[in-house]
């Protein structure tokens, strides 16, 4: 449906001259993944909103999709899939958020314990997204980076009293870990394939 949408829309700019014509699939593709990227932020404040959680929402959907793009791990096939399992993902840390209070020393070891792995796995390679050696290094530098700002801006969070807050960014690196090792493990033990 998007990516009939994404056609359409591209031939109307090459017949207005906005685009040259030949670089349809491009234009096409930039223009399917924003509008991806637009129902999914659209999608993560309506789900806020009517949780009552907009800014824990927000905070662990910038957190997440973030790390999450260049750390890799399981990928679902199709996007239709893709949006139901990450919007249940989002729905399940909102419910965790609510109904679990992390103390500080324990948000301090699960943060620090999950960034450790993440730095040390990625990126992880899915069967639908495979990676060049020269993209797993650039990757794995992006991760080293994104982790970094994180466990500070939680750390910061945490120590001004903004707890929940920095327990949205510890539930996003948890949520990575977990999509990197399902990932990693299928892979590796199912489709015997090197993993690095």
């Amino acid at each position: 449906m998007l990516e009939k949408l994404s056609i359409s829309i591209v031939r109307k700019m090459v017949t207005g001259g906005v685009v040259p014509s030949g670089d349809e699939k491009l234009y096409a593709y930039g223009i399917q993944q924003s509008l991806v990227l637009l129902i999914n932020t659209f999608s993560v404040v309506i789900l806020g909103i009517l949780t009552g959680m907009l800014p824990e929402a927000i905070l662990f959907y910038l957190a997440y999709a973030g790390l999450r793009t260049y750390a890799g791990g399981y990928h679902a096939e199709g996007p239709i899939r893709c949006y139901i399992y990450s919007m249940a993902l989002i729905a399940a840390v909102l419910f965790l958020i609510n109904a679990v209070t992390l103390t500080a020393p324990v948000l301090i070891c699960v943060a620090l314990a999950s960034s450790f792995l993440i730095v040390r796995l990625a990126p992880v390679e899915s069967k639908n997204k495979p990676l060049s050696d020269p993209e797993r290094a650039h990757h794995k530098s992006i991760v080293r980076n994104i982790v970094a700002i994180e466990l500070i801006t939680a750390a910061f969070l945490a120590a001004l009293g903004f707890a929940v807050f920095a327990a949205c960014i510890v539930l996003a690196f948890i949520s990575v870990l977990l999509l990197m090792l399902k990932e990693r493990y299928s892979f590796d033990h199912n489709n015997n394939h090197r993993i690095h």
